[in-house]
């Protein structure tokens, strides 16, 4: 299925990139609030979510092979990934508080994969409290794993999606604001990993997210 969604998203992506250009060339030549400027601008948008879309199934194809995981301090990578986001956050009064375990061992894993998964989780946390609020990030030892929990104070998730909530191209976003894909990429991953991705909600409380990695053996 992978590889079938892999070839049908380059397929797509090809046309897509010229119905973008050719919008974008559009645009250049009609002013603001022109005839059609309107009906151009909605095509430019509804490409760059189709790309989006399309950026989303490729990388849910695409999973790290043996040879490009390596053992890694899962901290660090932690650390890495907050300079990328706390900034933006602290903008909206969402701060991230890190509860880091110390002396982890390492895990074996392709970072730049589970930091995007972290990205991911960090975002969906960030969606979750339009009114600001606290973000927890924590990793911990457990027997041959290491685990990361991202917990939120937001929305909370409806029970009756719940089951859902890695299933591909579900959201409960609004339209354009997501395409379903960030979490389905995210459990891919790291089952791939030979790990596991969990989440528990409750309604107007918060989410905690939380994945495991194996540990690299002695």
């Amino acid at each position: 299925i992978g590889q079938l969604a892999g070839g049908v998203a380059h397929e797509v992506n090809n046309p897509l990139g010229g119905i973008l250009a050719f919008a974008q060339l559009l645009k250049r030549q009609l002013p603001e609030g022109g005839a059609g400027r309107e009906e151009v601008d909605e095509i430019e948008r509804s490409a760059l979510r189709c790309k989006r879309i399309v950026e989303g199934v490729l990388r849910f194809s695409r999973l790290a092979r043996p040879e490009e995981r390596h053992p890694v301090d899962l901290n660090a990578v932690v650390g890495e990934t907050m300079v990328l986001v706390e900034r933006q956050f602290a903008i909206v009064d969402v701060a991230i508080v890190a509860e880091l375990g110390s002396d982890l061992p390492q895990v074996l894993c392709n970072a730049n994969q589970i930091q995007q998964v972290l990205l991911n989780l960090l975002q969906n946390a960030f969606d979750a409290m339009p009114s600001g609020g606290h973000i927890r990030v924590a990793t911990a030892a457990m027997p041959g794993a290491v685990v990361l929990t991202v917990a939120d104070q937001g929305l909370g998730i409806h029970p009756e999606h719940l089951p859902r909530i890695f299933d591909p191209f579900f959201t409960t976003k609004a339209e354009g604001k997501g395409t379903g894909l960030g979490l389905a990429v995210s459990s891919n991953i790291v089952r791939s990993h030979g790990g596991w991705l969990t989440v528990e909600s409750e309604l107007s409380k918060g989410t905690v997210f939380s994945l495991s990695l194996p540990v690299v053996e002695p």
